[in-house]
């Protein structure tokens, strides 16, 4: 009775797998366009580049990391600059470079992965103010993080970069406290000490989920977080993956559809956006062309529910706190507003 009790409880720690693969034509035939609605002043603001960002009760947060204004926060309206804040430099509160930053509406907070210095620094965030906090967190990890997520103030949700790819939670200590390696192909030939997945990670409205999905492979997996413990819940290729391993190595085939660009959670759903290629047309910088960007939706069990068309090529997107609203930046600035059910 015991060797059973020991073997249940160690398969309740796997990953499931869900790989009943989608049909690659079929999903992409979707004809259902949402139109995107411009915030203005965002196709004028040409004094930085928009780099990522992510939405706040108070604005949209976009790194821009210009030397004396690291972030701007910009009208949901009309994309108007309303604030600004970061210093970039080696100075007494200031920050080298931002790799990834996350944003906590219950305390209204920004916080900001430093690789350099090895640091998450936080800002305290207003209607009309992005103020750097004095204290940062200390990274005393060997790896160095590659994403950052904020479960609370004190708790975040950390990929790191080879070798051993990690994803975990790192605490106010700056160590990982729970952690699991992080392989999308699950396979002994791989030389994972310098092979790493170019991920996006989202965390659910709840902090009881995250979500990963990687750029190369149409790879989703999802994770649960409880009592401060980070477990495998399923894991999925979308499509089927076409590779073969040399020396260690992985070797993507032109035949194999494309990852994912950026991914986030509502209350119900996982969307992932792709621009509906191959990895071949990828490599011959068809996306450069595209006009248009593919979001796919799927439940919290991995079955998928529907796919849209936005009618912009977007990089990067987010939902609003009403979970029908997305925001999507473009690579000219310009940031696009979209409406959809959840």
């Amino acid at each position: 009775m015991m060797i059973l009790l020991i073997l249940f409880l160690l398969n309740g720690c796997k990953e499931k797998s869900l790989n009943k693969y989608l049909d690659f034509n079929d999903l992409f035939s979707v004809k259902d366009t949402l139109k995107g609605v411009i915030l203005e002043k965002t196709s004028s603001q040409d004094s930085a580049k928009y780099s990522s960002f992510l939405y706040s009760p108070n604005g949209l947060i976009v790194d821009v990391g210009l030397e004396n204004e690291a972030f701007f926060m910009l009208d949901t309206l009309t994309g108007g600059k309303i604030a600004s804040g970061g210093l970039i430099g080696r100075g007494h509160n200031e920050i080298l470079s931002i790799i990834s930053f996350d944003y906590n509406s219950a305390t209204n907070k920004l916080f900001v992965w430093d690789i350099y210095q090895k640091k998450i620094h936080s800002f305290d965030v207003s209607k009309d103010k992005i103020l750097k906090v004095a204290r940062s967190i200390d990274v005393k990890e060997k790896s160095n993080l590659y994403r950052l997520k904020v479960i609370s103030d004190s708790l975040f949700i950390a990929l790191s970069f080879c070798p051993d790819q990690t994803i975990g939670l790192i605490s106010n200590n700056g160590t990982f406290i729970s952690k699991l390696p992080y392989k999308v192909i699950e396979n002994n030939n791989i030389n994972y000490t310098t092979k790493y997945f170019n991920t996006q990670i989202a965390v659910s409205p709840k902090k009881d989920y995250i979500v990963a999905v990687d750029f190369m492979f149409p790879s989703i997996k999802l994770y649960s977080i409880k009592d401060n413990k980070i477990l495998p819940k399923w894991g999925k290729m979308v499509f089927k993956p076409l590779y073969n391993i040399e020396n260690g190595w992985v070797k993507i085939n032109n035949d194999q559809p494309f990852g994912f660009l950026d991914v986030f959670m509502t209350k119900k759903f996982i969307y992932v956006s792709s621009l509906g290629l191959k990895c071949g047309d990828w490599r011959e910088n068809k996306n450069e062309n595209s006009t248009y960007t593919y979001l796919l939706k799927f439940d919290y069990n991995g079955k998928f529910i529907n796919s849209y068309i936005l009618d912009h090529y977007i990089q990067v997107f987010e939902f609003g706190s009403d979970g029908k609203t997305i925001y999507g930046l473009c690579g000219d600035n310009k940031i696009f507003k979209y409406s959809i059910t959840d």
